[in-house]
Order: C-alpha cells, then structure tokens, then sequence
C-alpha cells in the first residue's frame, strides 16, 4: 500500500512541477517532452542525488535550466557506451606505463585501432594485410606507442625465426641500432618477452581463424554456386578471405539469379571487391562501403565506374578522400587531373587531407585550379626538393597569382621566384633584392627604375653602383664590336649569295642552250651539269641559312647593347646618389 502511494505522490510531483513550468510562460509541448526524458534518465539511474527529485527543479529551477540539464545528460554517453567505445578488438598489453603503450593486436580490429594514425599497411580496414601476416604467415606484430610524442614504430618477428623487422610511424624500415636511439627501447628484448610469456596466448587466437580457413580450402572447389552455403559464408565472414569471397560471389553470379548474389552478406561482399574490383558489378545496389572498397581497389578504373556507369556525380566526400589518399603518391597528378576533367568540386576538407598525405599534391591542386590554403603551400615550398620546385616553378604558372605571403615565402626560397609574378610589391621586391642583388641589376638592365628603398639596397649589400656602370661601359663596348664584326659577316654573305646565284644562272643558262657545243661533242655531260646545278642551289641554301643566324645574332646583340644602355643610364643616377650620400 505504501508503494502505491509512493508513486501517486511521484506522478503527483510531476503534474506540478509540469503546471508550474507552463504557468511561467514555457511550451506545453516541450514541458511535457523534457518531462518524459528525465524521468527516462531518472529511471536509468542517470541522474544521482538531489537532482533525482522533481520537486527540487521545481522548486529552486527555472524550465530554461531544467532543459538545460536534461539535453546535456541525454547528450552524455553513458558509462555502458563509454566501456563499449574501448572495446577494441583482442589485445596483449606487454607494457603500459605513462610513456609507452607496448601492445600485440591478436585481430583486425584492434590492429586498426591501435595503428590508426601511421602508415602501416597492417592497419588499413578493408584490406587483408593483417590476416596475411598475423594468421597466415605466422608473424607477431608488437606495436609500440610513445603516449607523450605520439611516435609509433612496429615490430613484425616471428616465434621460430631470430630475424626480425622494425617500421617507423611512416612505414619505413629502419635497423635495430635507430630503433634504440630514437626509443630507448630494445626490440629483440620485446620481441623476446611476447613469445616467451605470451607466444601460447597468441597461437591460441589463430586457432579459429586457421581452422576456418582450411574448411575453405577444403570445401569451396566443390561449391556450385546454384544456392547459398551458409557453412561457407559463415567461414568467410571470419576469414573475410578475398580470394574465396570473390569465388563464391562470381560462382553465384553465374549459376543463380540475381536476388540471390543480392542478398549475400555485406561483409562478403567488401572481402571479395577488395581483391577483385569489378565483383561491385554483380551487385544491384551497391552500398557505401562498397563503393569505397572498390575504388581503394581499382583505383582510377573504379572511380569511373562510379561515376560514368553507376552515375554517381559527384561522388559524395567520403569517395573522393578514398579515390586521393588510397593510391599511390607517385599517381596524383593523374587523379587530381582526372577530378578536373569529370568537373568534380572538391571542398576544402578533402584538398586538405589529401595534402597532408602528400604534400607534392599542391603542385598539382593549383595546376588544375583548385583553391589551396596558404599555409600548405607554404609548407610544400620549405619541404619540396629542388628538382621539383625548381620544376614547378619554372615550367607552370601555378604561383603566378598567389597570395603576397606565399611569394614572400617563394622569395625566400629563390629571390627569382620574383619575375614569375603577375604583380609585386616594394616589400616583395627588396626582400628579393636582398636575398640576391644581381636579381636587381638585372631589373636595371632592362630598363627599370628602382624606388628609393630600393637603391637602398645596393647600398647595403655594398654593392658599388659606379664599378657597375664601368662594367655596363665596357660591356657596351665589346658588344659594339659585335656589332660591326655582324655587320661585316652579314654583308660578305650578302655578296657570296649574289655571286653564287649568277654562277648558278649560268649554269642553267647553259643546261638550256641547245646550240652549246658540249652537246654536239659530249652529250653525256648533261647528267654533269645536272649535279653542279643541285650543288650549286644547296650551297645557296646554306649560305641563306648562316646568313639569317647571323642576322639573329645581331638582333639579339643590338637589344643587349639597348639594355645596357638603359641600365647604363639608370645605374648613373644611382651611382651619382651614391656619391652625393
């Protein structure tokens, strides 16, 4: 009985803090719908302590704050979602201390989850690397985990074999003598510490997957396709081994209909398209994943699958991040190019990522016209090699219109970035100067007047303005004598030209006359004069030839000698400011 009036005082409560909230202005509505989820969250023991009872809200709260409470509390994980999210798969901790998290990750799912943030091929989802070392070649997999650095290195050994490999976070192979410098640790020690105290533990979880792999082997040649096996599928989906996935898939295909190749299992499925990409073929409807599978499979081939076949356009974000990041870095270029073409917008998240993977990929971002933030390419013009910046920068015109921060980092770099610029500024410019002072003689070569800040320049750098002009003099006078040596040339042609083509005249003239007595005497000889005609029009040919280089060299001498005269002009009045200074 006292029960019974427990609750009708409780029911009662709620009806008055509810009349309450109402009165004070709040929407019935929501009032009621709060309401309902506290006492949801009361009842999952969610809510402790005073905060329970529905008198005190009423009483010390207004509904804004009740609200407040009980969005953020159904926000919240609870502690049973909070242990559910560190279920990571079957693990060995060999140690853990405030440094170092040393672990052996005994399935696929805590491989990945331990390894996430490297480049170990043992820690990608959807592709069997994992299995092909942990279970079927029999090789122990001990990562170690700096907490405070977030450095990462893998050690992969076997239990019967006294060789042993170790890979960075970047999955670089690196020798024993590195590992020890860089961690303070000892690999052959660790190594030897798994097998010898754990090795039972870890052969005992490959048991299974070793068994259901032999029913496999053992069981699928026979495998008709006509219907399902769920024995089968129950091994595949353990084993998610590509090559029999996609067997038992294509057996299906071709021996029953379609509603049955549609309802085999996901898991099957992504197994089978990550060792043939086509198998997304046979499939209706293919999901998300995969679509994802198959393109970090086929690579570029998939993606136009997708797109082109399954009409898909634009792929959504997640299948783009795949297409960019799941191939190699050497291919880019081509996948970047091929985004341009098909016209797929890329946002910034996605440039971003795929950046950070592969920062060459900037070069290629700006090529097709795609928006790359300043501070990655930055951070590809401090890291790029030479050869490929030197490339880039000199054969594209990918920095033409950067930002004044990007060319002042170019600068930097190379003070010629400088002349691959659309517009520049005084800052931009005397930064370059500075860094290379010839960079503005050159400038004054070409006629240009520098700013008084500017000429400043050549003054700090001690660059003597008066010994410039000098030089600029003396060279003006060698490129004189250039002048009148082309001159000279140019006219001696000339006149071998003429005479050479009167001989040739002549020699035509004669071929022609019909009344020559060489024909009356020696006929014969007509094959003679048709030689020394041919000879004679090849020789012509050549000295028009030498003659027009000539005349090119002129040319370009003349300009030369025009710039020096201009830059002769503009370093004089420098180097009479200097004097004046």
């Amino acid at each position: 009985m006292r029960a019974i009036e427990f609750i009708n005082l409780l029911v009662e409560g709620y009806k008055e803090v509810e009349a309450k909230f109402i009165k004070s202005g709040a929407d019935a509505a929501s009032v009621k719908q709060v309401l309902n989820s506290f006492r949801e969250l009361v009842n999952k023991n969610q809510v402790l302590g005073h905060e329970r009872n529905i008198d005190w809200w009423g009483k010390n709260k207004s509904f804004d704050e009740f609200s407040s409470f009980v969005n953020d509390k159904l926000a919240a994980p609870t502690k049973t979602q909070l242990k559910r999210k560190r279920v990571v798969g079957k693990s060995i901790f060999v140690k853990e201390d405030d440094n170092w998290l040393i672990v052996i990750p005994l399935d696929k799912q805590s491989s990945c989850f331990y390894g996430k943030n490297s480049s170990w091929c043992t820690t990608i989802p959807n592709q069997n690397h994992f299995e092909n070392y942990f279970y079927r070649n029999d090789v122990i997999l001990i990562y170690c985990l700096n907490k405070k650095t977030g450095g990462m290195w893998a050690i992969a050994g076997h239990k019967d074999l006294p060789e042993f490999e170790i890979f960075n976070k970047e999955d670089d192979r690196i020798g024993s003598d590195k590992f020890t410098r860089e961690t303070g640790l000892n690999a052959q020690e660790i190594l030897s510490l798994a097998v010898r105290t754990y090795g039972n533990q870890i052969s005992t979880s490959k048991s299974d997957y070793k068994t259901y792999f032999s029913y496999l082997e053992e069981n699928m040649p026979g495998f008709t396709g006509k219907n399902r096996d769920l024995q089968l599928e129950k091994a595949l989906i353990y084993t998610k081994a590509p090559y029999y996935s996609h067997y038992y898939i294509r057996m299906i295909h071709d021996h029953a209909d379609q509603t049955t190749v549609d309802s085999i299992p996901h898991e099957i499925v992504l197994a089978a398209i990550n060792y043939v990409w086509q198998t997304i073929t046979y499939v209706t409807a293919p999901t998300q994943q995969m679509l994802i599978n198959a393109v970090s499979s086929g690579k570029m081939s998939a993606f136009r699958y997708i797109v082109e076949k399954l009409k898909i356009n634009p792929p959504n974000d997640k299948i783009i991040e795949t297409f960019l990041l799941s191939n190699h870095a050497m291919y880019i270029d081509d996948h970047i190019e091929l985004l341009n073409i098909m016209k797929i917008p890329l946002n910034e998240k996605i440039i971003s990522k795929t950046v950070n993977d592969n920062i060459n990929a900037v070069y290629f971002f700006l090529r097709y016209g795609y928006k790359v933030s300043d501070d990655s390419i930055i951070k590809l013009i401090h890291e790029s090699p030479n050869s490929d910046f030197e490339y880039f920068l000199e054969t594209t015109n990918i920095f033409k219109n950067v930002s004044d921060k990007v060319k002042m980092a170019l600068i930097h770099r190379e003070p010629n970035s400088l002349k691959y610029f659309d517009t520049t500024t005084e800052e931009l410019r005397i930064r370059a100067y500075k860094r290379n002072p010839g960079l503005l003689l050159s400038q004054l070569i070409k006629g240009y007047y520098p700013s008084e800040a500017e000429q400043r320049v050549l003054s700090d750098e001690g660059v003597n303005a008066e010994a410039i002009e000098n030089n600029l003099r003396e060279a003006k006078y060698r490129l004189t004598r250039d002048i009148k040596f082309y001159a000279s040339e140019l006219k001696r042609y000339k006149d071998n030209i003429i005479t050479e083509r009167e001989s040739l005249a002549e020699l035509v003239a004669e071929l022609k006359d019909e009344n020559a007595e060489w024909k009356k005497t020696s006929p014969q000889l007509a094959d003679h004069f048709v030689r020394a005609i041919e000879f004679q029009k090849n020789k012509i040919k050549g000295l028009i030839s030498s003659s027009k280089q000539l005349k090119k060299f002129s040319k370009e001498t003349k300009e030369n000698y025009d710039k020096l005269t201009h830059g002769e002009q503009t370093i004089g009045i420098i180097s009479r400011n200097q004097k004046a200074d």
